[in-house]
């Protein structure tokens, strides 16, 4: 037990220092911490012991990585992969539908609103800001995106973002409403307008 807390810990630590934080890695580093690190999640992971020459050669230090041509070098590319590069640090960014990442696990999830009959979030504000709590008195569509919404918001471990338009909180005149906007971090959620 004490081994599986010390590889969530070491784990935690990591996703904060490049997920989070963006900090690059050296070799360096690599040898003395991070690769122990690897090493004890995989084996939390797979809850056994984790050796050999293919374990060994998966966690040496590879001076490049060959990354796969993103989708504006090769136009025949559909693996619908945003890759994004700035001042040698590196991220892919994997673009897909709710229903394509049911089941699946990650860091981090970004919701882009939608239009099914209306605006997705719009119609989600009031379970999102406390208002509502469960689907008795949901209409059919809203039961449905209360269903798929659901399954994206349970995808991410650290971070989720949901993206709307401005004017799911406007108020008659254009302007954002405060009201609004403290109803939600009341609830828990931090509010950035861009």
């Amino acid at each position: 037990m004490e081994e599986s807390a010390g590889a969530r810990e070491g784990y935690l630590d990591l996703v904060a220092n490049f997920a989070l934080s963006g900090n690059a890695l050296s070799k360096k580093e690599w040898d003395k911490r991070w690769r122990k690190i690897v090493l004890s999640v995989g084996k939390a992971v797979s809850g056994g012991a984790l050796s050999g020459p293919d374990v060994e050669s998966f966690l040496d230090w590879k001076d490049s990585v060959d990354l796969p041509l993103s989708p504006s070098d090769d136009p025949r590319s559909s693996d619908n992969i945003y890759r994004y590069s700035k001042e040698g640090k590196q991220v892919a960014i994997r673009v897909a539908s709710i229903h394509l990442v049911k089941g699946e696990t990650h860091t981090a999830t970004l919701i882009l609103d939608t239009f099914w009959y209306k605006r997705n979030m719009e119609e989600l504000r009031p379970w999102l800001n406390g208002n509502n709590i469960g689907g008795d008195s949901a209409t059919q569509h809203q039961k449905i995106r209360l269903k798929v919404h659901y399954v994206a918001m349970t995808r991410p471990t650290h971070l989720l973002c949901l993206a709307m338009k401005r004017s799911t909180h406007e108020n008659g005149e254009g302007e954002l409403d405060q009201n609004l906007i403290e109803e939600l971090e009341r609830h828990g959620w931090s509010v950035k307008v861009i």
